[in-house]
Formats: C-alpha cells, structure tokens, sequence
C-alpha cells in the first residue's frame, strides 16, 4: 500500500481501514457520544483479538488544520470505551519532544 500523504487527509474518506476498524483519516467511531468534531482524525484504533483499549474502546489522534503545516504539536490523544457500564473518556494533549 502506498504510504499516504499526510496533507492529502484533510477533508478525504478513510485512506486506509483494516478489519478491526483501524483507519487512517476519514470519519471517526465513537465507542460513546462523539467529541472532537472539529478535528480532523488523523489516526483511530480499535480493540480487537489480542489488543482490548479499556473495555472496548476505540484510540484516536486528533488533529486541528495544523495537518495542513504537518504541525503536530496541538494534537490531541483521546480515547473512549466502555467501563463497567460507565463512561471512561481520556484525552492527552500529544507533547512534540524537540530532538535539538
């Protein structure tokens, strides 16, 4: 599969989806109530065999029109799932380490 362009996901369907529902761009799932709708989901994981996100649950990164730039360093980490019959909903703000 050719790797996708990074500037080519604003705006597009999902570039790429496996069977557990991992996609690259596109509309995001929500395990809950959907948050984030002005972002762009530039990455999802699902749970699947082997690999359970809470109970569940479903991964995302997040990213405002800083994709446009490739800039990184507002983008969100969320994740929601299922939690003994509870909403578990967490999001991270992604820190971008400088190397210099």
């Amino acid at each position: 599969m050719e790797e996708p362009d990074a500037k080519n996901l604003i705006g597009t369907k999902v570039v790429y989806k496996a069977k557990a529902a991992h996609t690259i761009g596109g509309k995001p799932d929500f395990t809950q109530s959907p948050e984030y709708t002005d972002y762009i989901n530039f990455l999802q994981f699902d749970s699947e065999a082997g690999v359970m996100i809470g109970d569940a649950g479903i991964m995302h990164i997040f990213i405002k029109k800083d994709l446009e730039e490739l800039n990184f360093e507002k983008a969100i980490f969320y994740y929601d799932c299922f939690l003994k019959w509870k909403t578990l909903i967490t999001t991270y703000r992604i820190l971008i380490m400088n190397s210099t």
